[in-house]
């Protein structure tokens, strides 16, 4: 498998022109609609100013593999680039020292691991008794291969987007061609947008060490994502930009800056704008990759149905609910999504997660799950919109905010203004990024640890009065309070709550009378908690004496004076 997209000459990091597709006709009043929309947004600006990611590379390349085949690959590439071979089926001995075989260095020796990206690899092997770095083995001073060409059966790199600069194309003859042949086009300088921008204080992966929210992790087909403590790293190396882990952060923690938010539906927004102004009715936005969609909707233009509009996007895996809810609340009839094959298993996965989620909401208000689809194939144009369209309603006329869940919110309460039948909740898939918290109350003895440790202050505690209270515009469903109850009292809830001010109250979850000191009567705990420690220190030892788990019952001072025995200090404590 080669890599999916080369860094370039970092030009695209400042946007280029929008181009409306060729071929789109206009025989109708929805395709002269069309026309006008499009061109009205002609010398509109795809991508966003971002900073840009460099990469050298030098031409050292490594051939791992049987030696035979590797020797084969190595010496083909030799008149152009540097190369070496880790021969990884040798039958020699393991610690010898690198061997030159018509001019190519070969190093027999099990590989460990590969880490890194294009002119920055990093080799490891199993050297007779010890882990070397093959890089210095051969010479390098810094150790590093520019390039991987990985001929084993099993690839070393396992992510669904390698690293650019490393081929692994297995047993495919035309994969090995096509890399071959990239790979003397990768000596020189590259740059390549930074695609992302991530907020660690919205951020819900963990607190305290407790873990929470794995979305973007789970999601990202790079592997350049990982845990830091209570937040994530982002490798901008290894980021090729596939966004799907900006569509399943559920705080907007995670941002696609290279063609921001706002900048898209903006720009979607003054579309169908122009498209009803101009006669135009039952528009379907088509988002379609700007590289791996392009092609096919050049080709099904003259087909389409005059009352779809094409639109590209860097990657479609960027597309979540924040996007097909909003479109829909500025006034398209549906909102398709060209699906085409070269997109990841996990790209996909999460682009069908966000759609459950938006559909949920969506019939939760009365209206049709048509006007959301996935598509691997575009259709023709006698397509019908029949059952797949949104209601005629007017269209909202907010700005696209910066916050991801206030643009959400923002489209649902228009959406439900206008609702066609809806209720007051609905229940969303499980993982959806909304939701209430249901506590067992006689399990929960309100020690507050679900408190301290909440991301979005959707939970709060009663003050003087123990209570647990929920704020359900809050809750991320990040199931860290989950995890930190210490009595497995609490449940995650996935739902949507319509209603804006019971979205925004502050909900009683549960709530004791507080217990009272025996000694003074002053207010300390709940009843609950006295007794779950009277029943777990019952044989403790040092509640043995006669006298100590009354003490339990008081307050800290007067436990202080009972244990010292009002001797000034004289009493030892227990």
């Amino acid at each position: 498998m080669t890599t999916s997209e080369q860094p370039s000459t970092g030009d695209e990091a400042q946007g280029a022109p929008r181009v409306a597709p060729p071929g789109l006709t206009s025989e109708t009043a929805a395709g002269r609609a069309r026309r006008d929309a499009l061109a009205a947004v002609s010398g509109a600006v795809e991508g966003g100013t971002t900073s840009l990611v460099d990469y050298r590379c030098e031409g050292r390349v490594l051939v791992i593999g049987p030696e035979p085949y590797a020797m084969e690959q190595a010496t083909a590439l030799a008149p152009t680039l540097r190369c070496a071979v880790l021969a990884v089926d040798s039958t020699a001995d393991p610690g010898l020292p690198p061997a030159a075989v018509g001019g190519i260095q070969v190093v027999r020796a099990a590989l460990t691991t590969i880490e890194g990206y294009l002119g920055h690899f990093t080799v490891t092997a199993r050297h007779g008794d010890r882990d070397v770095n093959v890089g210095r083995l051969l010479g390098h001073a810094d150790g590093f291969f520019d390039l991987i060409l990985d001929l084993q059966r099993t690839p070393a790199l396992r992510a669904e987007l390698p690293p650019p600069g490393y081929y692994a194309p297995g047993s495919d003859p035309a994969a090995l061609h096509r890399a071959t042949a990239e790979m003397p086009e990768m000596l020189g300088e590259f740059q390549k947008p930074v695609y992302l921008a991530y907020d660690p204080d919205l951020c819900a992966h963990a607190r305290s060490g407790v873990g929470g929210c794995t979305r973007c992790l789970d999601t990202c087909p790079s592997g350049a994502l990982g845990a830091l403590g209570d937040g994530i790293a982002i490798d901008t190396h290894l980021c090729q930009g596939a966004g799907s882990c900006a569509a399943a952060c559920p705080s907007g923690a995670i941002g696609y800056v290279y063609s921001p938010r706002a900048t898209l539906l903006g720009a979607l927004r003054e579309v169908l704008r122009r498209y009803r102004e101009a006669g135009g009715d039952d528009p379907v936005i088509l988002l379609h990759g700007a590289k791996s969609g392009a092609e096919q909707v050049r080709r099904a233009a003259p087909r389409l149905p005059e009352r779809v509009i094409p639109w590209a996007v860097e990657e479609v895996g960027r597309i979540g609910i924040d996007s097909w809810l909003a479109l829909i609340a500025y006034g398209a009839g549906a909102v398709w999504v060209l699906v085409d094959e070269a997109l990841s298993d996990s790209v996909r996965a999460e682009l069908d997660r966000q759609r459950a989620y938006a559909v949920a909401i969506l019939q939760g208000m009365g209206y049709p799950s048509e006007s959301l689809r996935l598509l691997d194939a575009l259709p023709g144009p006698d397509a019908a919109p029949g059952s797949a369209s949104m209601p005629a309603i007017e269209a909202a006329g907010f700005a696209p905010p910066d916050e991801k869940r206030t643009l959400i919110r923002l489209a649902v309460d228009h959406l439900h203004a206008l609702a066609p039948g809806a209720t007051d909740s609905t229940p969303l898939p499980a993982g959806a990024p909304f939701g209430a918290v249901a506590v067992d109350a006689a399990a929960c003895t309100l020690c507050m640890s679900c408190v301290e440790v909440c991301p979005a202050a959707a939970l709060e505690a009663g003050g003087d009065t123990p209570r647990l209270m929920l704020v359900e515009q809050n809750c991320l469903q990040c199931g860290i309070c989950e995890r930190a109850c210490p009595e497995d009292a609490i449940t995650l809830v996935p739902s949507f709550l319509y209603d804006v001010g019971a979205r925004r109250e502050r909900r009683v979850l549960h709530e004791e009378a507080p217990f009272r000191c025996v000694v003074c009567v002053t207010p300390f705990a709940t009843r609950k908690v006295i007794e779950r420690m009277r029943e777990k220190l019952a044989d403790h030892p040092m509640f043995r004496e006669p006298g100590a788990l009354r003490r339990l019952e008081m307050c800290g001072e007067c436990r202080v004076k009972d244990m010292m025995g009002d001797t000034g200090g004289s009493a030892s404590i227990q």
